[in-house]
């Protein structure tokens, strides 16, 4: 029996752990992705995903030369938001969308690896945080005033006193709030179904977990006060092995995406992960791709 192929019918990018490519200088990286956009345009390339780390190259300042130099999509997978408040951040992502010409920002968000982020911030309330953080933005990007009773939380974290805050000046492209990565507990589908316009799926499970994550998403969203569906998941796919072909091609145009490895006990898949990271240093970020999956 031949195997079934997946169809995939959404966008391809490159997402810069920037982490693990610190060996890579900025110059480098925004070489890596011009000449990811001559070589893979053709496929359908079109999205730079970057991430957010203390100690790191900065994901604002990465994220704004990269998208000076080259016509694509900006996402990041994630930013995290104990680091910087959230007049800060959408101050940013307003100011970066100047560089965009109308293309979309899908801002990722997060709350950050618990065992990492406890030794560098005070991890509070990251559901309630995350929530705060959504309303916060949403009504900053959309030219109305936040007041500071409406995030009591993030207002007080951060040492917010001012009654109300506003942007001064206008978004210049459409910026999506997307939650992830993570498996979706029952708590955090509700919390995406009320406030973010997507999901970021974990895929060390497998397919068939983010399957099922997708459609309790799904059902958890028509319950949700929000009428716009979840307009895209996007998902990290490192451990896959993904083919595009050429559209208009006499070959049959589609997407593959080879099972993954089955579940290994939890010792095995640890040092499998190190061993991962360790070959990723030596790697160029072009192999590490972000689809995104329009629903």
């Amino acid at each position: 029996m031949a195997k079934q192929e997946m169809k995939f019918s959404g966008e391809i990018g490159i997402h810069y752990p920037l982490h693990v490519l610190n060996r890579y200088s900025l110059p480098e990286l925004i070489g890596l992705a011009e000449r990811a956009w001559q070589t893979m345009g053709q496929f359908g390339f079109s999205q730079v995903w970057t991430n957010d780390n203390l100690e790191y190259r900065s994901v604002l300042a990465s994220s704004a030369a990269i998208v000076a130099r080259l016509p694509v999509k900006l996402g990041t997978a994630v930013t995290v938001p104990y680091f910087r408040n959230p007049v800060d951040l959408a101050m940013a992502f307003a100011t970066i969308s100047e560089l965009m010409d109308g293309r979309e920002i899908s801002l990722g968000l997060g709350p950050g690896s618990r065992s990492i982020l406890t030794h560098q911030v005070e991890r509070v309330k990251p559901l309630t945080i995350m929530a705060e953080l959504a309303t916060a933005l949403r009504t900053l990007f959309a030219g109305a005033t936040l007041k500071s009773s409406e995030i009591p939380v993030l207002a007080s974290y951060f040492h917010m006193n001012a009654e109300q805050y506003a942007l001064r000046f206008k978004t210049q492209a459409p910026i999506r709030l997307y939650y992830g990565p993570s498996l979706l507990k029952p708590a955090v589908l509700d919390l995406i179904a009320c406030h973010f316009d997507g999901v970021i799926l974990q895929t060390l499970y497998g397919i068939a977990d983010m399957e099922s994550s997708l459609a309790r998403l799904e059902a958890a969203r028509a319950q949700s006060p929000l009428a716009e569906p979840c307009a895209k998941s996007c998902c990290s796919m490192p451990r896959y092995r993904a083919t595009a072909r050429r559209p208009g091609s006499t070959r049959k145009d589609s997407f593959r995406i080879s099972r993954p490895v089955g579940r290994m006990k939890s010792s095995r898949r640890k040092a499998s992960t190190r061993r991962r990271f360790k070959r990723c240093e030596k790697l160029t970020p072009k192999i590490v791709a972000s689809i995104t999956l329009r629903r």
